[in-house]
């Protein structure tokens, strides 16, 4: 993709939607070359997984991560995970370098001089204040049901449903506020009048796609399958 793009750190800036490891066959590989061509990134749900991990054992020593049926320790979080979950053992193959990069991801990236966010799972419509989005959410969402939002699909309403009807009727004065985003790989490329889902099943066999944010056009590469 850098290639066919024609990519130059020097005057292009290239965002990553999130989930930069995880699922793929070279997961430090895809960190490595993001830092060396300095992309920008936000966090994805896998991303934070290995983060956990890799907090825990900077702290603590991999000789800690045990025993495998035992919990993370991080008290009452919605989504506990055991030492036996492979994202503890992308986390144990990163380096502090790989760690570093992934770490600084943040949950959003505000483009307030395009009107435009990137996220990786997507936004509660009714939160006005970005800042006040449960990082769970920011990172898992796909459907809304009955107002809250969820990780599932076909359990509600996609959340860009909402979303996009919101900024239909929130406030006319200005022009509604784009997203772009990626995770939501079961409904595949997914562009709508305001939000830009562009996770194109890449790791399942399908594509890779990135977006020009200034055009729209958008670019794929067709992928090798390396997940079931």
């Amino acid at each position: 993709m850098v290639d066919k793009l024609k990519y130059n750190q020097s005057t292009d800036a290239m965002i990553l939607a999130g989930d930069l490891v995880s699922k793929g066959y070279d997961n430090p590989g895809v960190l490595r070359l993001a830092k060396e061509k300095g992309m920008y990134c936000v966090r994805g749900n896998h991303d934070d997984y290995v983060i956990r991990f890799k907090t825990f054992e900077n702290i603590n020593g991999a000789q800690r991560m045990a025993p495998p049926k035992a919990f993370l320790p991080e008290g009452n979080v919605v989504d506990p995970m055991k030492f036996k979950d492979e994202h503890a053992d992308i986390a144990k193959n990163l380096t502090s370098e790989d760690y570093d990069y992934l770490v600084q991801c943040p949950m959003v990236i505000d483009l307030p001089f395009m009107n435009a966010r990137v996220v990786h799972g997507g936004l509660d419509p009714n939160i006005t204040d970005i800042a006040q989005n449960d990082p769970h959410t920011v990172f898992n969402m796909r459907d809304i049901k009955d107002g809250v939002p969820t990780r599932d699909n076909d359990v509600g309403v996609h959340w860009t449903d909402e979303y996009n009807a919101h900024q239909k009727t929130h406030d006319t004065t200005s022009p509604p506020i784009k997203i772009y985003y990626g995770h939501d790989a079961s409904r595949g490329l997914d562009l709508e009048n305001v939000t830009f889902g562009l996770d194109s099943r890449c790791v399942y066999g399908g594509s890779l796609t990135a977006m020009d944010i200034k055009t729209h056009q958008y670019t794929q590469v067709k992928c090798n399958k390396y997940a079931s």
